[in-house]
This record gives structure tokens, C-alpha cells and sequence, in this order.
């Protein structure tokens, strides 16, 4: 069913009529939990941290990372069960956790390594402009690699991004499956 632009507005101001207050409530929700979670490990690793305490607080930024994902895929739930005339609750973010959580923290898993392989091309024009002389030459590799890494990581965007709606549809969906899928 082909709708105009003009339509789908029309659409979407129907649904969010007075009823916007859960999903803003949800996406505050949802930044809020990990920010609070994270305070303290900012907090730890103080002016001059040890190996340690650079250890623990990178390893604790991932999971907090990971939860955050999660609490995310609880507010595309909170928007479709909206969208779709269903109940929506403020609670519906903590859902991935209570069903599937291992899918759901799978494919948050999975999205993240390949977004940070999107990454190695500028990381490695960095590395090299950082190591050698700054000369036309190391310039042009720095630029050709971000620019690369920008592009890789909007391919990956543009084609992984649905993954965490297709779960939510399918529950039985494998996270490979998904990926596929989408």
C-alpha cells in the first residue's frame, strides 16, 4: 500500500495524539539507567588510574554499553506496541531482558564488533599520522581512513539496524537469522 508523505504525517500525529508521554518517558528512562550505572566507574578511575582501574572501568563501560542496547530495544517495543494499537507500558523497556535476553544481548553483541570493525580503517590512519611525520602523505592516509570508516559504519547502520525490530517480531528468531533477515 503506497501512502503519500502528507498521509503518513497525518498518520503519525493520529497515534502520538496525547499519548506521547510512555515513549519520551521510556527514552529518558532508557539514557538515564546507564548513565546513573556508569557514575561511579567514571568516578573510580579519578586523574591518574592504574592499569587496573582502566581494565575494570573498559570492561565496565561495555556491559553498562550492552544493558544500554538493551533498554533501547525495550523502547522499540514500547513504539511498535504503540504504533500497532496494542497496550504500551513505561516497563515494556525492561522486556528484552525478561524474554530472550541472551538473543537480545547477542545481537547488541554482534552490532557493536562490527561497528568497531567499521572503525579499524580510521583507527589505523590515526595510528599512522600519530607515528610518522606530518606530511602530505600521512595527511591524505588519515583522511582516506576516516572517511572509509564513516562509510563502512553507515553501510552497517543502514543495513543491521533493523535486526532488533525483526526480534522483537519473532521470537523464535535465531540472531544469525536476523542479521540475515536484515
Amino acid at each position: 500500500m503506497k501512502r503519500t508523505s502528507k498521509e503518513l504525517k497525518r498518520i503519525a500525529r493520529d497515534i502520538l495524539n496525547n499519548r506521547y508521554t510512555i515513549p519520551m518517558g521510556a527514552f529518558v528512562t532508557a539514557g538515564l539507567i546507564p548513565a546513573v550505572i556508569e557514575i561511579p566507574f567514571s568516578m573510580f578511575t579519578g586523574d591518574n588510574p592504574t592499569t587496573k582501574q582502566l581494565i575494570i572501568t573498559g570492561l565496565a563501560e561495555f556491559l553498562i554499553m550492552l544493558i544500554g542496547q538493551v533498554l533501547t530495544i525495550g523502547v522499540y517495543q514500547v513504539h511498535l506496541n504503540m504504533t500497532r494499537s496494542k497496550e504500551f507500558r513505561l516497563s515494556q523497556i525492561f522486556d528484552p531482558f525478561r524474554s530472550s535476553a541472551e538473543r537480545h544481548f547477542g545481537a547488541s553483541l554482534l552490532y557493536f564488533i562490527f561497528s568497531i570493525l567499521a572503525c579499524v580503517p580510521g583507527i589505523l590512519g590515526t595510528v599512522y599520522f600519530y607515528f610518522t611525520d606530518i606530511t602530505a602523505t600521512s595527511i591524505g592516509i588519515l583522511c582516506v581512513g576516516l572517511v572509509l570508516s564513516m562509510i563502512l559504519a553507515i553501510i552497517i547502520t543502514l543495513n543491521y539496524q533493523m535486526i532488533f525490530f525483526l526480534l522483537l517480531d519473532h521470537p523464535l528468531m535465531k540472531v544469525r537469522d536476523a542479521f540475515k533477515e536484515s
